[in-house]
């Protein structure tokens, strides 16, 4: 798992006080991964407001930012397009000469 917070308008909270307050709630049985976490535990804080989510697949499905998934499923595409098209284009000189 991992803690992604983010405090906003709030000097009271201390960003690493408050993720290993959460690291202590989740416990020692699981373990921290920050590279690719099975889990993220995302704490949003504005002003004496506080949201807290726990998320999965948060990393591959881009911070589940939808512009930013369909802007690589989009790129993937692009070289198939192409290839696509290359072969077409091969066919048809072939087929010319």
């Amino acid at each position: 798992y991992a803690v992604i917070p983010n405090i906003r308008n709030n000097k009271n909270i201390e960003r690493m006080k408050l993720i290993t307050t959460i690291a202590r709630l989740v416990g020692d049985d699981h373990i921290v991964n920050l590279d690719d976490p099975d889990l993220v535990i995302i704490v949003e804080i504005f002003k004496n407001i506080c949201g807290m989510s726990v998320l999965s697949d948060y990393k591959r499905l881009k911070k589940y930012n939808i512009e930013s998934i369909f802007e690589d499923k989009e790129q993937n595409e692009e070289p198939e397009e192409q290839n696509e098209q290359n072969e077409q284009g091969e066919q048809n000189e072939q087929s010319e000469q």
